[in-house]
């Protein structure tokens, strides 16, 4: 998550005695710290920018050579990101389930305004409305983890038209779903079929391990730090780069 302009650290490029390029974590800027002239060694990688935060705005403003990892939401004319392809994660999760029988689909999301949690939302309306289903979607704060998707979930679980897969932005929101309906006697995948958009400890540990969509960090870091070394060498960024694409991992709890 991006956090205040004082709590993000420089990235800096030193030129070897062979020109190669060597990144460090510089130290950090104290607040309120102003630049008169854009540096050619330094920028800033933000990572998961929210719509409304003051991060980008503030190192935008003050001329700062800045890539993202996902877009501002609120921004999506700016150049400089490495995106994640949210629309075919969330369509490929939600045509896996529907393939396995699954036909009253809950979604939950974060309330966060990022790009992960308002395009999974737009998404899962979207494919819902394609299918002529009124969607069942929730939003919960991610800071209510396990608990919070317990106390949410427990009254859709208990109706007699309950939801036969629910699909979370969060691995803790899947667990905290998993462990109200064995405690309901619910079956998993039998009865209900869980499935979440980021792998975690939660999915990976959880009795039966619950299905995940792995975004590809790694591949995300490094074409941000490419990207960052493009617009400090004064480089345009490259036209329609294709958004990177996550691996879902198909485990117990959707029946593999």
């Amino acid at each position: 998550m991006a956090g205040s302009i004082s709590g993000t650290e420089t990235i800096r490029r030193d030129r070897g005695p062979r020109g190669g390029a060597e990144l460090r974590a510089g130290p950090r800027r104290p607040s309120g710290t102003r630049h008169c002239a854009r540096s050619r060694s330094t920028g800033y990688i933000v990572a998961g920018p929210y719509g409304s935060g003051p991060v980008v705005d503030e190192l935008l403003e003050r001329d700062l050579p800045t890539v993202m990892i996902e877009e501002n939401p609120d921004r999506p004319d700016l150049p400089w990101v490495a995106a994640l392809d949210h629309a075919d994660g969330m369509t490929r999760v939600l045509d896996g389930l529907e393939a396995r029988g699954a036909r009253n689909i809950l979604a939950i999301v974060g309330k966060e305004n990022n790009a992960w949690t308002r395009y999974s939302r737009e998404v899962f309306l979207d494919w819902s409305k394609r299918r002529g289903r009124s969607p069942l979607v929730e939003e919960l704060d991610e800071g209510e983890g396990v608990q919070g998707a317990r106390l949410l979930v427990e009254p859709y679980l208990a109706r007699p038209d309950r939801p036969d897969a629910v699909v979370t932005s969060a691995g803790r929101f899947a667990a905290g779903i998993a462990d109200i309906a064995q405690k309901l006697g619910l079956g998993i995948p039998q009865d209900l079929m869980i499935a979440s958009l980021l792998d975690s400890g939660y999915t990976r540990s959880h009795q039966p391990a619950i299905t995940s969509l792995q975004a590809p960090i790694e591949e995300l870091g490094g074409r941000a730090v490419a990207l960052l070394f493009d617009e400090l060498d004064g480089r345009a960024p490259a036209p329609d780069q294709e958004p990177l694409k996550g691996v879902i991992e198909w485990r117990a709890s959707t029946g593999h």
